[in-house]
């Protein structure tokens, strides 16, 4: 026995200490299954197992058992170190017996003479497997159109300055002068503020630059408060809820958008109030937080006083077109125009509301201010997407002037610019103008529409131009020219009391769009000319 003790003890010697096993953290070397249960601290040690373990994982791998743990840790011991023996571990395997080095054979260089006939190495070309082909090209002949520069350095500077709205849209060279000289002819008026009429800009481009403000007059200090709280302090939602309608004013009789709300608590340091209120439940689906249950819910805000107006009207009009099947057969783009038009007008009709309503167990009150603050946050963002969809389709007629609008398209642009100047015009007179405001938009949108609607031909919006003849719903046919007939009774009036309207927003309209509308529609048309062409004013130019 005291032979093989020893036996064991000098192997003992030579052998790896064990490795703990690294499924088990709460185990440490020297301390068995007794000792400190603490979970130790991550160390760069850790992070390197951790790693490793990922890798295995990672590797398709399953994690080795112990005793490879054991070999994975066991390093080949160098030739100087002392511990170095003759007897080999159990866990080492033994070396080969005989260790050969094959060696390269010398190889003799290739022939290159040798594969100019191998067909595998370098193939031939054969002229019979060819396809036929042509010994000719034969290519159609097409004569370029040639462009003939008069002045090419006034062109060059015109390119560099920017052509204003009204010169691109009429198609004709514009002027390096500021305002140009088209611009002075058709708004003298403005020579000593050519801003207003002579725009070097596309309507995306002022909004983005020059009106960026434009919605700034409708925040209101309520709204920032109830962010910050929210976004400072958690809040705590009671279990019960508050089931009702929301209405745009105290008329009960109008439909309302059903809602379920809950009361709660803002705490900053979980004991004191911060702030309390009552808001939107998170877990139902509200209708008040979605874009398109706003815009149906929008449309019926109408009362029959503003029916009665140009303004009004107009947005029935636009409302029908944007709901209508009969503009299947449009261009997309007028489409887009139609829809874009509803939508700005619905969402700024309730981002622009003061107070709402909620309607709750036959007991009225105002909507709380965290609510309202809610829906006004989706109303602005819908706004600002479909503006600038809006006006993105605007300029595209900056660049596609070679289709002309049809007579069925006409009344669809006029009405959805008409919408637009009117929001604009809303915001300028209602409210306190600002740095940056709308007033840059509105003056392009007018210049826009001024250089579109400029002769009797271009303001020819029949009712029959708009009635598609492959459409086989003939009520929203009637529908909607009826609702285009009654729109344009009421123009004559609306633009009267532009011409009386005192204000500064209201002289601007006057000046840029109806005053050269009214004098177009009230020229007698001119007969026609002894070469048999019509008049000056039937040319239908730019739009």
């Amino acid at each position: 026995m005291g032979l093989v003790n020893n036996i064991n003890n000098f192997l003992d010697s030579y052998r790896p200490s064990p490795t703990p096993d690294l499924r088990t953290p709460g185990v440490q070397r020297g301390m068995g299954s007794v000792g400190n249960v603490e979970e130790p601290s991550d160390t760069y040690f850790r992070d390197a197992i951790w790693s490793y373990e990922e890798y295995d994982s990672s590797s398709g791998g399953s994690f080795p058992s112990s005793q490879e743990a054991n070999m994975l840790f066991t390093y080949a011991r160098s030739e100087s170190s002392q511990l170095t023996t003759d007897n080999s571990s159990i866990h080492t395997p033994p070396p080969p017996d005989d260790v050969t080095i094959d060696k390269p054979e010398p190889t003799t260089p290739i022939d290159i003479d040798e594969l100019v006939g191998d067909d595998l190495t370098i193939p031939y070309y054969d002229k019979s497997q060819a396809l036929p082909r042509p010994q000719t090209l034969d290519i159609p002949h097409r004569v370029s159109k040639t462009r003939v520069v008069k002045d090419v350095v006034k062109t060059n500077q015109v390119r560099g300055a920017g052509a204003c709205i009204k010169c691109r849209l009429q198609r004709i060279s514009c002027s390096t002068s500021y305002p140009c000289e088209t611009c002075k002819k058709a708004y003298p008026q403005y020579h000593q503020t050519p801003e207003v009429c002579c725009i070097r800009y596309e309507l995306s481009n002022v909004a983005r630059e020059l009106a960026f403000r434009r919605f700034d007059c409708l925040l209101r200090k309520e709204d920032t408060a109830v962010r910050e709280n929210f976004r400072m302090a958690q809040p705590r939602f009671s279990d019960n809820v508050i089931v009702g309608h929301i209405l745009f004013d105290r008329d009960t009789s109008k439909p309302g958008l059903p809602a379920v709300l809950r009361n709660y608590i803002c705490s900053a340091d979980g004991r004191n109030v911060a702030h309390r209120g009552c808001t939107f439940a998170r877990d139902h689906n509200n209708a008040a937080l979605q874009t398109q249950p706003l815009i149906d819910w929008a449309e019926n805000l109408a009362s029959p006083v503003e029916n009665s107006t140009f303004e009004g009207a107009l947005e029935s009009f636009v409302k029908i077109c944007a709901r209508s099947n009969c503009l299947n057969s449009f261009r997309p783009e007028i489409r887009t125009l139609a829809q874009k038009a509803h939508v700005v007008k619905c969402m700024y009709k309730i981002y622009r509301s003061r107070t709402l309503y909620f309607f709750q167990a036959n007991k009225l009150q105002e909507l709380p201010g965290p609510a309202h603050a809610e829906i006004r946050g989706v109303a602005r963002s819908a706004l600002e997407s479909s503006e600038r969809d809006l006006l993105a389709e605007l300029d595209k007629f900056f660049k596609t002037q070679k289709q002309k609008l049809d007579d069925k398209e006409r009344p669809i642009v006029w009405a959805a610019l008409w919408q637009l100047m009117l929001v604009y015009r809303d915001l300028l007179r209602n409210m306190k103008p600002f740095g940056n405001n709308a007033e840059p938009l509105l003056n392009a949108v007018a210049v826009f529409y001024g250089a579109c609607f400029r002769t009797s031909a271009s303001l020819k919006l029949s009712v029959e131009a708009i009635k598609e003849p492959r459409s086989f719903d003939l009520a929203q046919q009637a529908e909607l020219a009826d609702a285009f007939k009654y729109t344009l009774s009421l123009r004559d009036t609306f633009y009267q009391s532009i011409v009386a309207g005192v204000a500064t927003i209201d002289q601007r309209l006057k000046d840029l769009v109806v005053a050269p509308e009214m004098k177009v529609l009230n020229r007698r048309p001119n007969k026609k000319s002894p070469n048999g062409r019509l008049g000056d004013d039937l040319v239908m130019g730019g739009c």
